[in-house]
C-alpha cells in the first residue's frame, strides 16, 4: 500500500530500507546514546507481522520514518523521523496520519509514544496531532536523559497524577529521601514548595523533582490566578521549576499563558519551552518576542522558544536578535566562567542553523566566537556549534569534570 502526498510518496518499507532508517535514527532519535536500531533490528521490525514500517520517499531518497507496533489495546510509534533538510514539507504530519490510519481501522483507538523531555518541538508537533503528555520519565533514555510519555485515545483523555509507587520506580526505592540519576545515588538536599533538589557533594551532580508528581503539591489555573501576588518571588521561580509536572492537566496551558503575561523577565525564561511546546504557534511567538524584548541578558531560553514556534518570522527575529548581541560592548570580555553575551549569541546562531539557515552564512561569527579570550565561551561554542562547522573542537568534557 502507498500513498502520494505532494511530491513524496509513502510505502511500506522493504529490506533495503533497513540501512537507511537506521542510520537516520542513529543521527536524529540515538543521537548521544549507544545505538539500538540497528539495521538488523530495522529488518526484524519489517518482517514482523504486529509491526508496521513505513518510509516516505522522494524518487531513490528516502526522506523520514515511522515504526509503529500493535497492540491489542494500543499502537505505540516506537521509532519516528524526519530527515532535518525534508521538514517543514507536511511529511512527519503524512506518515503519522498513515499509521494512525491503519491502526484505526484494525480496531485500535488508543496511541502511545514518547519524546525526550527537552525536544520542545517533537512534544509540540505530537500536541498538535492530539496527543497529552501523561508523565515525565526520568532517565528515560538508556538512563541519561529524561523522557515524556504521550498519548492518544479515549484512555489518554484524562492523564492521572503520578502515585508514589511510579515515583519510585522512576527515581529508586529511596524516594523522596534520595533519587538515582545518571546511575549515582543523590540524597535530598532541600524541600521547597514545590519541588525538592538532590544533590551528591562526590559526584558534584544534582537534580531537582516536581513534587507535583507524586501529588504531594497541586495547583489549578484557578488556584493560580488566586495565590499568584501573595507568593514571594522564591515560591514563583520555584512554581516555573516544577510545573512540567502539571504538563498533563487541561488548564496547563492557561497556567502557562498566565506566567508568560504576569511573569518578571527571569520567570520568562524559565517558562520559555513551555510556551511554544503547549500555546498555539501564534501565541507563543507574540509572548516570546515581547519577552525578548524587555529581556536584557540570559536569552538562550528564549530564543530557543522562538526557533522551536517555527514561526514565518523567527528567523528573521532572532536575526535582529544577534546583531544586537553582536554590537553589545561586553561581547568580547573575558569572564572565570562563561561571557554570557558570548553564550546567548553562541545560542542564537544555533537555533537560526536549526532553523535551516545556511553554515556558511553564519561561519564568520561562529569562527570568531570560537576563538574567544573566555575559555568557557569558547567550549561552549563547540558544544552547541561543532555539529555545523566540523573545525570547532568539541569541549573535552572529562577534562571539565562533567563525564558521568
Amino acid at each position: 500500500m502507498a500513498a502520494v502526498t505532494n511530491d513524496f510518496i509513502i510505502r511500506l518499507a522493504t529490506p533495503a530500507d533497513a540501512v537507511a532508517i537506521a542510520l537516520e535514527s542513529m543521527a536524529e532519535i540515538e543521537h548521544g546514546f549507544e545505538w539500538h536500531w540497528e539495521p538488523s533490528r530495522i529488518s526484524e521490525a519489517i518482517g514482523d507481522r504486529e509491526t508496521n514500517v513505513i518510509v516516505a520517499v522522494d524518487g531513490a531518497a528516502m526522506l523520514g520514518f515511522g515504526i509503529m507496533e500493535y497492540r491489542h489495546e494500543f499502537a505505540h510509534l516506537v521509532l519516528f523521523a524526519v530527515r532535518e533538510d525534508a521538514r517543514r514539507r507536511g511529511i512527519g504530519s503524512a506518515l503519522l496520519a498513515w499509521l494512525e490510519k491503519v491502526a484505526t481501522e484494525a480496531g485500535i483507538a488508543n496511541f502511545r509514544v514518547e519524546a525526550r523531555l527537552s525536544n520542545t518541538v517533537a512534544r509540540a508537533f505530537y500536541r498538535r496531532h492530539g496527543y497529552v503528555e501523561i508523565e515525565v520519565v526520568a532517565g528515560m533514555y538508556q538512563g541519561q536523559e529524561d523522557g515524556v510519555s504521550l498519548g492518544k485515545g479515549t484512555a489518554s483523555q484524562e492523564p492521572e497524577l503520578e502515585g508514589i509507587d511510579e515515583l519510585k520506580r522512576m527515581y529508586g526505592e529511596e524516594y523522596p529521601s534520595a533519587v538515582m540519576s545518571l546511575g549515582s545515588r543523590l540524597p535530598l538536599k532541600t524541600e521547597r514548595r514545590f519541588s525538592r533538589f538532590y544533590y551528591s557533594d562526590e559526584r558534584r551532580l544534582g537534580a531537582h523533582v516536581s513534587r507535583f508528581q507524586d501529588g504531594s503539591a497541586t495547583m489549578t489555573y484557578a488556584e493560580l490566578r488566586t495565590q499568584w501576588a501573595k507568593w514571594s518571588e522564591h515560591d514563583k521561580h520555584d512554581f516555573v521549576r516544577a510545573c512540567n509536572g502539571l504538563c498533563g492537566q487541561s488548564d496547563y496551558p492557561d497556567m502557562v499563558r498566565f506566567v508568560m503575561k504576569q511573569g518578571d523577565p527571569e520567570l520568562w525564561s524559565g517558562m520559555a519551552l513551555q510556551a511554544a511546546g503547549f500555546l498555539d504557534p501564534q501565541e507563543a511567538f507574540d509572548l516570546l518576542v515581547h519577552a525578548l524584548d524587555r529581556v536584557d541578558s540570559h536569552t538562550a531560553n528564549i530564543t530557543q522558544a522562538i526557533a522551536a514556534t517555527r514561526h514565518p518570522k523567527a528567523e528573521q527575529v532572532l536575526r535582529l536578535h544577534l546583531d544586537e548581541l553582536w554590537a553589545a560592548p561586553d561581547l568580547w570580555e573575558d569572564d572565570r566562567f562563561n561571557n554570557w553575551t558570548a553564550f546567548d549569541a553562541i545560542c542564537c546562531i544555533s537555533h537560526l542553523l536549526e532553523l535551516g539557515l545556511a553554515p556558511e552564512e553564519l561561519e564568520d561569527k561562529a569562527r570568531q566566537l570560537s576563538r574567544h579570550v573566555c575559555a568557557g565561551t569558547r567550549d561552549s561554542c563547540g558544544t552547541f556549534l561543532s555539529k555545523y562547522y566540523g573545525w570547532i573542537p568539541k569541549p573535552d568534557l572529562g577534562a571539565l569534570g562533567l563525564s558521568s
